[in-house]
């Protein structure tokens, strides 16, 4: 099973008001085959030194040069696209400011279309960007790393290229598929785990969290500081596995075409360091007031303090 599943599988669980708009094949062979268009920051933003070097540095490492069409600041692409529908892919940065939440993203969009899903873009990554307080869990504020961008358009890439080869499902099969879907068999990598070292950011869990983890998980781990995770990424070691923690705003409401995002879920994700391959995801029960039902049986939906319990089940 491809990773792209385990994020079918999460629409199923949003609760919205309006009609799904969920890619098809056909966006994906969009998105695997069109030219891009990158956006930069201005110089003066506070994620412009490290955004605008290594958005470049990546792409083209990920995705080829030749794919690359223009360069461009925010104000130059919204003069660009228009009349460009599904003629290019689109990369950029965004802060999302809206309260109770205030975040960043790293996203890939197609020009001229929108999703019910990931803020209207094909895909995003998204990371705390509260100065005061921390939103989710034990996140920390944080300027977007190198290492964060690496990971995310090499991510893309892959969801790209699994996206291109998978044939389109109706709304009623893929909810009838998740529902004969286990724990166990939405991550059939999980056992890579027993052979590799977890490494475990030490500021994302609260001391209990901790101590829990040390007693009931299984195999090799650290606690690290983010760093050490983040030389992980760029050095692609291997030997290693790291706890990646993001999340995803989920469909709400409608309205002149353009989707509010009212809920919101915490994801953990467990990857190699070696080159990114999903090995593990659940989705959680409860989650910042989301409502979770559709296609996720309940006994595969983990609380926190399951998480360790059913981690090791997968890898056994």
């Amino acid at each position: 099973m491809k990773t792209l599943f385990s994020s079918i599988l999460l629409l199923l669980v949003t609760i919205s008001t309006a009609q799904f708009k969920l890619p098809k094949k056909k966006d994906w062979e969009i998105a695997n085959t069109k030219p891009i268009v990158v956006l930069q920051l201005d110089e003066d933003d506070k994620n412009a030194a490290n955004f605008n070097p290594f958005i470049k540095k990546y792409v083209e490492e990920i995705f080829g040069a030749s794919r690359v069409e223009k360069y461009l600041t925010e104000k130059e692409f919204n003069k660009f696209i228009k009349g460009n529908k599904e003629k290019y892919n689109f990369i950029g940065f965004k802060y999302q400011t809206k309260a109770p939440f205030t975040y960043t993203n790293i996203f890939f969009g197609i020009c001229g279309k929108a999703f019910m899903i990931n803020g209207g873009y094909l895909m995003t990554y998204n990371y705390n960007y509260d100065e005061k307080k921390s939103t989710f869990f034990n996140t920390k504020f944080q300027l977007i790393s190198e290492a964060d961008i690496k990971f995310a358009l090499k991510t893309f890439k892959t969801n790209i290229e699994n996206g291109a080869q998978q044939e389109d499902l109706s709304m009623s099969e893929m909810i009838k598929q998740s529902k004969n879907t286990s724990l166990k068999s939405m991550n059939p990598n999980a056992n890579k785990l027993s052979s590799l070292t977890l490494l475990i950011d030490k500021d994302m869990f609260g001391e209990n969290y901790v101590k829990q983890f040390k007693s009931e998980y299984k195999y090799k781990y650290e606690f690290v500081d983010r760093a050490r995770i983040e030389k992980a990424i760029l050095e692609n070691e291997k030997g290693y596995a790291f706890i990646y923690e993001h999340f995803k705003p989920m469909a709400g409401k409608k309205s002149d075409d353009f989707v509010e995002y009212r809920y919101y879920s915490i994801l953990y994700y467990i990857y190699s360091a070696e080159n990114y391959e999903q090995l593990f995801f659940y989705v959680p029960n409860v989650s910042s007031g989301s409502l979770f039902g559709g296609g996720v049986k309940e006994e595969d939906m983990v609380s926190n303090d399951e998480y360790v319990k059913k981690l090791n089940s997968v890898i056994e």
